[in-house]
């Protein structure tokens, strides 16, 4: 009934990098942050895999594959070429949710994920990339396919109230979608 954190950063400064990481095979029953990196400089989450994961099973907790907020605006941050696939999430499911982010999200692959919960009726949306109140931002080249909610998903969800000069590029992302 708690809280599982599968990596947790706060406040980590001077390029810090993610890379290159597998988490595979973890079950909770309960709200769950594979990745949650909070504050810091200049970031690099780049060539990750998250899959075949199951959370809040039995429970309503979030569920949360990237959860990456307000690195510095001063640097260009990177998070290029992960993988997230086939996990299934017990209630709402975030798979890339992002705060305030400055750089690049491309090359991204999130594939075959679910919300479904045999224990509970109570079930959520699903989130893919999910960029809130961003800087500027580059968003190319992802797929988002095969993914399944149960209220609903939402395969990009964009916004930001941040004012001044700042971008968005959104170029060549794929999406399938099958919501019958």
């Amino acid at each position: 009934t708690g809280i599982m954190y599968g990596w947790y950063s706060y406040y980590m400064y001077n390029d810090y990098k993610f890379n290159n990481n597998l988490i595979r095979d973890c079950f909770s029953k309960a709200t769950t942050y594979f990745v949650n990196d909070n504050y810091g400089d200049k970031k690099q989450f780049n060539n990750n895999r998250i899959s075949n994961n199951i959370t809040s099973d039995g429970n309503t907790g979030f569920s949360y594959v990237m959860y990456l907020f307000y690195p510095s605006m001063s640097f260009t941050s990177e998070c290029n070429n992960n993988v997230i696939d086939s996990n299934t999430f017990g209630y709402y499911g975030y798979l890339m949710y992002q705060y305030y982010w400055n750089g690049t999200v491309n090359g991204n692959k999130l594939t075959n994920n679910r919300i479904y919960n045999a224990s509970t009726s109570t079930m959520g949306y699903m989130y893919g990339l999910f960029q809130a109140y961003y800087y500027n931002l580059q968003m190319n080249n992802n797929l988002v396919a095969n993914n399944i909610g149960y209220y609903g998903q939402y395969a990009f969800y964009n916004y930001s109230y941040n004012s001044g000069s700042y971008t968005l590029e959104c170029r060549q992302n794929t999406l399938k979608m099958d919501d019958a």
